[in-house]
């Protein structure tokens, strides 16, 4: 996952650009987060109520105006 700082400089240099891959962060950032409660547990976490474990990611790209990148989906097994 990227720097946030480096994020927020290439954003000063290049906005077009900036703006880009800030977004490509942050909805990567919210995708992790959203894979919390539906494995039940943190990454890693070894715990009785973890409802399914992770199996790698599926890497999907989305194309926009004002957005385009790369973002990785959690998959599951139970």
């Amino acid at each position: 996952m990227a720097n946030l700082f480096s994020l927020i400089k290439d954003y000063l240099v290049d906005k077009e650009d900036g703006i880009r891959q800030l977004n490509t962060w942050f909805l990567n950032v919210v995708m992790e987060e959203e894979a919390l409660p539906q494995a039940g547990a943190q990454r890693y976490e070894r715990t009785d109520s973890r409802k399914a474990s992770r199996n790698g990611y599926k890497p999907r790209t989305l194309l926009t105006k004002n957005l385009s990148g790369k973002f990785y989906i959690s998959r599951f097994w139970n």
